[in-house]
């Protein structure tokens, strides 16, 4: 039967929070994703306020035999956290965070976005590796894995997890951890989105900041085979508390670059140092010696460092990427490239436009984790690469995505086998099984038929049950 509306005001009146109609004010605003690309309209939008208001909707949604879908932060590439006709839990209000200094653990409840959370730890000069912008929702950054400034000190988002406290597509609240359904701990950590609904994390918490040193540092395109081969060569012997990324890139309209910049073919690096103070400069000192053109780079605090990247692109875009893993950061690489940025479209007519190629250094803590130890895949990982790019005009959609989508394939050969899946706008079960890798994949599917057999948790990465997967094979 189709859902009434007197069936989602009762749903209302059980709730902490709110259950949003499409004619509702705030439905709108509820129902937008980060990326643009996606304009989708779900039958009903559950904001929820607690534990007990996800047991209520989730309830609500299975006995109504509505499909399901789960929104934290709303950040991710491919915006399955909302769909139509759908019914969304939207985490969103469950935004808390609580620190205990002396023990190092933060709190933080699924619908929180790392600027929160790098606000309230550096109060204590304490943090763990958020995601690249402060945008990012913490619950789908640590449940793919989570990638970060701070990885190569202190490992990636999902090597901090202590617990994870979930709802069970059945309803029950469970804490997990190493002593508590460890293996269920074992993939919710790279995997996560698939088995339950996390509603918080125990992080353990690291002495950063509250100052530390970095910022952006560009380069003309003119420079950019030197100084990658540069950058890589003096990387691959640094400390390991200098994390960072190289971007080959056409210069975005924004105000931290002059307008003669904006439009032309640069390379950015964006450097992040956690170490003494006093050997800051030294540390930077190669990458004023490689001929910038704007130096941005000094004493920050460590949370406006968090949010450099929103800095260069200050506008809602319509995204698209494609990235993984590569072992050896190669002079082929590096001419694959170049050339095809030197080939990427342009834009409409004064319309914002940028396509991407991100190079992120990894190793250090990232490497001290046994690649076993939780879903979350990393061997042949010496540097992580993404292939995106960013854009305003729908006009622009076919262009931008297939230059990511021919680059990629292009340098495909030079990849390694497992990947990360949060970077990636892929979903197709050979890829994933690739991604994480087949014994991995074969032990997900395992614990899918365990806690979500008939894949209730279905709009994600989706790792299906068997099956789903036999039938999908004998057709």
């Amino acid at each position: 039967m189709p859902l009434t509306h007197t069936q989602l005001e009762e749903l209302d009146s059980r709730l902490h929070g709110q259950v949003l109609m499409p004619r509702d004010d705030g439905y709108e605003t509820a129902r937008k994703l980060w990326n643009a690309m996606f304009n989708r309209h779900p039958l009903a939008i559950a904001q929820c306020n607690g534990v007990a208001d996800v047991q209520e909707a989730l309830a609500f949604a299975r006995q109504n035999e509505l499909p399901i879908t789960v929104k934290g932060g709303g950040h991710e590439v491919m915006g399955k956290s909302m769909m139509d006709d759908a019914f969304a839990i939207d985490l969103a209000p469950m935004n808390g965070v609580t620190v205990n200094p002396d023990d190092r653990i933060g709190t933080v409840q699924a619908g929180a976005r790392w600027r929160i959370v790098d606000r309230d730890t550096q109060a204590h000069g304490l943090a763990t590796t958020g995601g690249t912008v402060s945008d990012t929702g913490v619950a789908g950054l640590t449940l793919g894995g989570g990638i970060g400034w701070l990885m190569r000190s202190v490992g990636c988002t999902v090597d901090n997890v202590r617990a994870i406290n979930v709802v069970t597509v059945d309803g029950e609240p469970l804490r997990v951890s190493e002593d508590n359904q460890p293996e269920l701990f074992w993939g919710m950590r790279g995997a996560g989105a698939n088995f339950a609904i996390a509603t918080s994390f125990d992080f353990e918490l690291h002495p950063v900041g509250p100052m530390v040193y970095g910022g952006l540092i560009a380069y003309a395109g003119t420079d950019t085979r030197e100084l990658l081969a540069s950058w890589r060569d003096y990387m691959d012997s640094a400390p390991d508390t200098l994390s960072g990324a190289a971007n080959v890139m056409r210069c975005p309209v924004a105000p931290i670059f002059p307008p003669e910049l904006h439009g032309e073919f640069i390379t950015t690096l964006l450097m992040v140092y956690t170490g003494p103070a006093d050997e800051a400069d030294a540390v930077f000192a190669p990458f004023r010696e490689w001929g910038p053109i704007a130096d941005l780079t000094g004493p920050v605090p460590y949370a406006q460092l968090q949010r450099m990247l929103e800095e260069m692109r200050p506008w809602r875009e319509r995204f698209y990427e494609k990235g993984g893993y590569i072992s050896d950061f190669s002079d082929e690489f590096i001419d694959q490239i170049v050339s095809a940025a030197l080939e990427a479209p342009m834009p409409s007519d004064n319309v914002q436009g940028i396509p991407v190629t991100m190079l992120m250094k990894m190793g250090g803590a990232v490497d001290r984790v046994d690649n076993n130890a939780m879903a979350f895949s990393r061997s042949d990982a010496s540097y992580f690469f993404d292939v995106s790019a960013m854009w305003q005009s729908p006009l622009d959609d076919a262009p931008f995505i297939q230059w990511c989508r021919d680059l990629y394939k292009q340098l495909e050969p030079l990849t390694s086998k497992e990947s990360y899946i949060n970077f990636t706008a892929n979903d197709d079960p050979q890829w994933l099984r690739g991604a994480y890798g087949p014994e991995k994949y074969d032990r997900l599917v395992a614990l899918k038929d365990r806690w979500d057999p008939t894949n209730v948790l279905c709009h994600n990465r989706n790792i299906a049950p068997s099956s789903q997967s036999r039938a999908a094979a004998a057709a």
